[in-house]
C-alpha cells in the first residue's frame, strides 16, 4: 500500500486535504478517486478539490474520466 493511500484511509482534516492538495501528487491522487475503498476515494476527491489554479488544465484534461466517475 502507497504511503498517500495510506493516509488517505483513514480520516483527514481540512488541512491535510489542503496540504494533499498542494503537494504535487495529482497523479497518484487521480488513480485514488477510482479505489474500492470508499473512505480513500472520498478523501482523494476532496482532496482534489485543494488543487491550485495552475492544476486547471491538468482537470480539464480529465474532466471526461472525472465525469464519468460522478455517474457511476
Amino acid at each position: 500500500m502507497s504511503e498517500l493511500k495510506t493516509i488517505l484511509s483513514d480520516r483527514i482534516s481540512g488541512y491535510e486535504a489542503k496540504m494533499l492538495g498542494a503537494s504535487g501528487r495529482e497523479e497518484e491522487l487521480f488513480r485514488l478517486l477510482f479505489d474500492a475503498d470508499k473512505r480513500t476515494s472520498d478523501n482523494a476527491a476532496w482532496a482534489l478539490t485543494h488543487l491550485p489554479p495552475s492544476a486547471d488544465s491538468w482537470l480539464a484534461e480529465r474532466q471526461e474520466a472525472l465525469i464519468d466517475e460522478v455517474l457511476r
